[in-house]
């Protein structure tokens, strides 16, 4: 139960800077936290739950920020769908699949918040349309100050 409170604690202080788009819902964290205890029951308890707790911490560093360490690379598949790393099993149409990314991308801490609505409008327009094309042109003029490079090129330009 400690476990669970500091896991919760460690949430609660991490999920307030974090856009809604990039947060670990407890029930993640909690399931990335037993992934690791599996992985280290022959260990002494303590530092199984210090790693527990560093694996959790890496997970949400991968979720919110996509900060890659080895550790979290084994949990790809609890990443929510829009996350560029994720292996999550979906159902979702191309078109939805395409906004749920969207929605990832806008949700970067980075990006100035007047210009969310407009990353997610460029990101989640349809590939090659004009749309896409005049969306990404508006980003391009905002500047690396309003909008990272990373969220301004269109993934999917020639």
């Amino acid at each position: 139960m400690a476990l669970r409170n500091e896991i919760s604690a460690l949430l609660t202080r991490s999920n307030v800077y974090i856009q809604p788009a990039r947060r670990v819902p407890l029930g993640i964290a909690i399931e990335v936290a037993n992934r690791d205890l599996r992985k280290t029951r022959n260990n002494e308890p303590d530092a199984r739950v210090f790693s527990a707790i560093k694996a959790v911490s890496s997970f949400v560093s991968l979720a919110a920020k996509n900060k890659v360490d080895v550790a979290s690379l084994s949990n790809t598949d609890l990443l929510p769908v829009g996350h560029p790393l994720s292996e999550k099993k979906h159902a979702m149409t191309a078109s939805a699949l395409l906004r749920a990314k969207a929605q990832w991308t806008a949700a970067d801490e980075a990006i100035h918040e007047g210009a969310r609505d407009l990353v997610l409008l460029a990101h989640a327009a349809p590939p090659k349309s004009i749309e896409r094309q005049h969306a990404f042109a508006r980003l391009a003029a905002l500047g690396p100050s309003v909008v990272p490079i990373t969220a301004a090129v269109d993934p999917f330009a020639s």
